[in-house]
């Protein structure tokens, strides 16, 4: 199994952004990357979400995104998400979620986005808290997701479209 890490890209904000992008990080070098979103802070709680970035670094936001995933709180509840809800997006949906300065992180793993003959696959695992009923309880969430169109991505960007993010980092590493 393949295990060496090599940075590629990184950016990072400090201030209130609608969106954080990495540009031209993926190449024909690797066919599988980890990308990690560090969010230290948010404007206010929000589900931070997951587009494609096409060799112009538009953003892929065609409703072709799916995702599933598994749902987990500290107090022993679980969910499952996915099903039509999840389906034909214009994001990879619900991979992040914030509260103010509480922080999390999400790490992903992208499979041959550079490929034009094949979709793009991801699957993530993600951790933060939530405030339920006033009272701070630490999530976490894993799952799978597929943009389904055979459409060369260079780059990946984290989007926070009803509030904004304050401190995050975003990193790009190939896997060889």
């Amino acid at each position: 199994m393949a295990t060496n890490l090599e940075f590629i890209k990184s950016t990072e904000c400090t201030s209130d952004v609608e969106t954080l992008s990495v540009t031209n990080c993926f190449s024909d070098k690797y066919e599988k990357y980890r990308v990690v979103l560090k969010v230290d802070e948010v404007s206010a709680e929000a589900a931070t979400e997951i587009r494609l970035l096409d060799s112009s670094s538009n953003a892929l936001t065609t409703n072709h995104y799916q995702t599933a995933h598994r749902f987990m709180a500290d107090n022993g509840t679980f969910s499952n998400g996915g099903g039509s809800g999840y389906q034909d997006q214009a994001k990879w949906q619900y991979t992040m979620y914030n509260e103010g300065s509480v922080g999390g992180f999400s790490v992903y793993e992208i499979f041959s986005p550079y490929s034009n003959t094949q979709y793009t696959y991801m699957s993530y695992q993600m951790t933060s808290n939530y405030v339920a009923s006033s009272s701070s309880r630490s999530i976490a969430r894993a799952g799978i997701g597929v943009y389904n169109q055979t459409t060369r991505v260079t780059g990946i960007q984290a989007h926070q479209p009803q509030t904004r993010l304050t401190k995050a980092k975003l990193i790009v590493y190939g896997i060889s």
